[in-house]
């Protein structure tokens, strides 16, 4: 289609009949920015472009980017330099203040850049953007992103700027230019984007026109709440009814298996919430179900997950509890462990214990492992408690004696 132009507001006069009546008709000159867009990118590297408007100065474009041009497509797609347009909603101010939002997306990464400004009722504007792979480039200061995630336009981005075509950064608010002759970036129009309504549910409320915080969304009643699981749906603002909840795709059915969480990260029995999910819990190698309860014979251990308890070389269960003839020590690291036949605890079996252990019923009939003291193996083979000696009188064997 052809480019409108940029008519000044005129009135035309047409006589109507025998009468001669005289009716009069205004002619405005569009309101519109031009978008021209360029970069640095290499022509035959793949790339998709994508765009999106928003009212007022958003940090980003919530809900998505509307609009998208394929470099290399088969019937031409994109070709850089191009420009595209901004007209305000129907109805909307005419001197409304936008934000644009435009990146190139390629095999190697996606480069961002912001502009804002307002239109200029019957004005026809042109801002200009340049993409260039220099904002892509390392950068070593970044507070909110690792070391290895940290390029120009991060940087940028974390001061409230936007990346420059010389990978600098720069204020996202713009100047108009000269109208360059680079053509549209498809057979649309040049005013080809026409702006959305920007609050109501799902986005910023409506009244008063100011975005929801962080975390927020508007409802139906036109009103901003904290949105997710078992609240207000974060996509839609809705609010669902009991035995629902807000998943990917709004309302859903919650508390199941496999289902999202309910309020209160509530699951049926059985159950529990994991990362917005209800999952199967207790049995071994499963989450801890509500209160770190597990089921029998098992124990929550200290992540979080059910492990078998009570046996040799398990965890002791609750209350330190473990099998006949173990006992609960924590000689590693302080975890409770169930064990028999090292020193100090019971005889394995009532009789066995660790090598260089003897299995003494010297303490109160209890078969416990020692050594080092009287009738026992010498520690080591060598070392008995005082005023002991380790001896190999009998039979080469190095015993405690007195």
């Amino acid at each position: 289609m052809r480019r409108r132009s940029a008519r000044q507001c005129c009135c035309l006069a047409v006589i109507v009949g025998a009468a001669g009546a005289l009716f009069a008709a205004c002619v405005y000159a569009p309101t519109q920015v031009l978008i021209a867009i360029d970069t640095d990118i290499p022509s035959g590297v793949p790339l998709t472009l994508r765009a999106a408007v928003r009212e007022g100065s958003p940090s980003g474009a919530d809900g998505g980017f509307e609009h998208s041009w394929t470099r290399g497509t088969a019937d031409g797609g994109l070709v850089l330099p191009g420009t595209f347009g901004v007209r305000p909603a129907s109805g909307g101010a005419r001197d409304a203040c936008i934000s644009v939002f435009v990146e190139a997306a390629t095999p190697d990464g996606v480069i961002r850049r912001v502009l804002r400004g307002c239109f200029r009722p019957g004005q026809t504007q042109q801002w200009r953007a340049f993409l260039s792979v220099r904002c892509l480039g390392p950068s070593p200061a970044c507070r909110t992103v690792p070391a290895a995630l940290c390029t120009r336009q991060v940087l940028c981005e974390e001061s409230a700027q936007t990346c420059g075509e010389n990978g600098e950064c720069v204020d996202p608010v713009t100047t108009t230019v000269p109208r360059s002759d680079a053509p549209t970036m498809d057979s649309v129009d040049a005013a080809d984007i026409v702006m959305a309504p920007t609050c109501g549910p799902g986005r910023s409320c409506c009244l008063p026109s100011v975005p929801c915080s962080a975390g927020q969304v508007c409802t139906d009643g036109n009103v901003c709440r904290t949105c997710g699981v078992g609240l207000s749906c974060c996509s839609d603002g809705a609010t669902c009814t009991a035995g629902r909840a807000c998943g990917a795709t709004g309302c859903e059915s919650c508390g199941g298996d496999a289902q999202v969480c309910c309020a209160g990260s509530a699951c049926n029995s059985g159950l529990v919430c994991q990362s917005g999910s209800c999952v199967s819990c207790g049995a071994t190698g499963q989450p801890c179900c509500a209160s770190s309860a597990c089921q029998s014979g098992r124990v929550c251990d200290g992540n979080g997950v059910c492990r078998a308890c009570g046996n040799r070389s398990e965890l002791c269960c609750t209350g330190d509890r473990c099998s006949s003839g173990l006992n609960c020590t924590r000689a590693f690291m302080g975890i409770p462990i169930c064990q028999c036949g090292q020193r100090g605890i019971t005889c394995c079996g009532g009789t066995m214990c660790d090598p260089g252990l003897t299995c003494t019923t010297a303490f109160m009939g209890i078969p416990i492992c020692q050594c080092g003291i009287e009738g026992t193996l010498c520690c080591g083979s060598t070392t008995c408690e005082a005023p002991l000696q380790c001896s190999t009188a009998f039979m080469g064997i190095p015993i405690c004696v007195r």
